[in-house]
């Protein structure tokens, strides 16, 4: 079971079992609403121009800006998140 913690400006999920971490918020602030205004805007393609699917690669910004946690990111190691501090290892995009 995964228990959802906080610790101030990052969001984690823990796993009871072998106490890793498994999700740690790793978007700053500046790209979180950046993604969130171009997730908008692409998803606005719904209603708005050519109607077709392309306006779900909207959803993708979108979603990762909300939680502020992007799963590429995670696999490589990358943060642009100052406020929580990189991780051990990690590299942090400037």
């Amino acid at each position: 079971m995964s228990d959802l913690m906080h610790d101030g400006t990052c969001y984690f999920l823990t796993d009871e079992q072998n106490g890793s971490i498994d999700m740690k918020r790793n978007i700053g602030n500046l790209e979180r609403g950046v993604r969130v205004v171009a997730g908008l805007g692409l998803t606005a393609l719904a209603f708005v121009g050519p109607q077709n699917l392309w306006f779900l690669l909207g959803l993708i910004p979108l979603a990762t800006g909300l939680i502020g946690w992007c799963p590429p990111y995670a696999l490589l190691g990358i943060s642009t998140n100052k406020d929580c501090g990189a991780s051990p290892g990690s590299k942090s995009a400037s």
